[in-house]
């Protein structure tokens, strides 16, 4: 997600993994990622604040809470969350925050806490889309195509924070065309 969205803005990027305690990268912006259970307890103490850690630690929570930090002046953004779905909703929020301009991207200064008021946000209009104009996606150009389309739509559904997509419904088998039910395990894992 981060990746597609520095690109999207005109930014090479690649992904270097770290071991845990390992330094970043001093040359290059870093972007580190992970759920709150594996950040190095001398990260815990310097980037995240009492609150913040104890919404990561949170009993009975919906998994999806998240602290996004950046730092500019350490070339550094972490997003951390309570699991990897807050972790995927921290880089979905660092997405919506970068501008570009000018061959530059920037990222502000920010501090952010996170955490969902309901635990499924559903994209509301997929089902009648699909099921009045039927196969509304479909253009002709093959199982491929149309899977295609359908993934970019996610994309998009992630970087909202939607978690939830409901795309078939009322009747229609699994061999609704030749190919359809495969297709439907790909996007499903998706």
């Amino acid at each position: 997600l981060v990746l597609k969205g520095l690109k999207e803005a005109g930014v090479e990027a690649r992904v270097v993994e770290r071991k845990a305690g390992q330094a970043p990268t001093k040359s290059l912006f870093n972007v580190i990622l992970l759920p709150f259970s594996e950040m190095p307890t001398s990260l815990q103490s310097s980037i995240l604040s009492n609150e913040d850690r104890s919404l990561l630690t949170k009993k009975n929570s919906a998994g999806q809470e998240y602290v996004l930090v950046t730092r500019p002046n350490d070339k550094a953004a972490y997003l951390v969350g309570q699991t990897g779905q807050g972790v995927v909703y921290a880089a979905a929020s660092l997405i919506q925050l970068m501008t570009s301009g000018t061959g530059q991207v920037r990222i502000p200064a920010i501090h952010i806490r996170d955490f969902p008021d309901f635990k499924y946000r559903m994209a509301a209009d997929w089902l009648s889309n699909v099921e009045i104009n039927r196969w509304v996606y479909d253009w002709g150009d093959g199982v491929e195509g149309y899977a295609a389309r359908i993934k970019r739509k996610l994309d998009l559904c992630a970087r909202y924070k939607i978690n939830m997509v409901l795309a078939h419904g009322f009747g229609w088998g699994t061999e609704f065309f030749p190919g359809f039910a495969a297709m439907m395990q790909d996007l499903n894992g998706y």
